[in-house]
C-alpha cells in the first residue's frame, strides 16, 4: 500500500509529459511550450488558397510539424507572421504555385518544399539563416531565387534538380554553399559568388549544362 503514492506520482508525471493532438477546422494541432505546431491537416477543405490561422486554441501558431500538409492541393500558401519554425517534409510535394516566407521565419527544415513541382513564384523572409539540406529540391517550376542575406548556409541539394531555375541572386551575406546546393539546374545560365563566401563544397554546380559563367566578387 505504501507503494501506491509513488506509482500514482510516476502516471501523474507520465500525464505532465504528454502532447495531446486537438482539432481546429481542417488543422489538427499540439500545444508545446512555445505555441501551437500543427501536425496534419484535412485535405476535404483545400479551395486554393491555403490560410494558416496566426492562432489555434488560443496559443500562437509558431511551428508547421513534419509533413503537416504533405500533397497538399491548395495554390497559394499564405504563412502567418506568427510562425518561425518550418520543420522537415512540412510541404513535401505540395501543389502550389506560389510562396511567401515570411520574415519571422527562422528555421526550415530538411526537403520542407521537396518537389512542389508547380511552385514559380518564391519569397524567402529576411530572417532565414540556413537553408536547410534540399529544400527546394525539384522544384522543377520555379524560375527565379533570391537568397536574402540573413542566410549563411547554402545546404546540400538545396535548390537540386530545379530544372527551370534560370535565375538565381546569391546575396552578401552567404557564407557556405554545400555541395550539390545547385546540381541538376539545367537552365541556369550564370552565377555570382560574393564576397561573404569563404567554402563552397563539392559540386555545387554539378550537371548545370548550361551554365557559361561563374563570376566571383573581387572582394572574395
Amino acid at each position: 500500500m505504501k507503494r501506491c503514492p509513488v506509482a500514482l506520482a510516476v502516471v501523474g508525471l507520465a500525464f505532465q509529459g504528454m502532447v495531446w493532438a486537438e482539432q481546429d477546422g481542417p488543422f489538427t494541432y499540439e500545444i508545446r511550450t512555445n505555441g501551437a505546431v500543427i501536425t496534419a491537416y484535412e485535405m476535404g477543405y483545400t479551395n486554393g488558397m491555403l490560410h494558416i490561422p496566426p492562432q489555434l486554441g488560443g496559443h500562437p501558431v509558431t511551428t508547421i510539424g513534419s509533413l503537416a500538409f504533405f500533397s497538399a492541393l491548395f495554390a497559394e500558401a499564405d504563412i502567418p507572421e506568427s510562425v518561425t519554425t518550418i520543420e522537415g517534409d512540412a510541404f513535401q510535394q505540395c501543389k502550389f504555385t506560389t510562396l511567401n516566407i515570411p520574415d519571422t521565419v527562422s528555421s526550415i527544415g530538411p526537403w520542407a518544399f521537396q518537389e512542389c513541382t508547380g511552385l514559380t513564384n518564391l519569397h524567402m523572409g529576411s530572417g532565414i539563416s540556413t537553408i536547410e539540406r534540399g529544400v527546394f529540391f525539384g522544384c522543377r517550376g520555379l524560375r527565379a531565387a533570391t537568397i536574402p542575406a540573413s542566410v549563411a548556409t547554402i545546404g546540400e541539394d538545396a535548390f537540386g534538380s530545379c530544372v527551370s531555375l534560370r535565375q538565381v541572386t546569391i546575396s552578401n551575406g552567404v557564407a557556405t554553399i554545400q555541395n550539390r546546393a545547385f546540381g541538376g539546374c539545367v537552365s541556369l545560365t550564370s552565377v555570382t559568388i560574393p564576397a561573404s563566401v569563404v567554402t563552397i563544397g563539392d559540386g555545387p554546380f554539378h550537371s548545370c549544362g548550361s551554365l557559361m559563367a561563374i563570376q566571383v566578387d573581387p572582394g572574395n
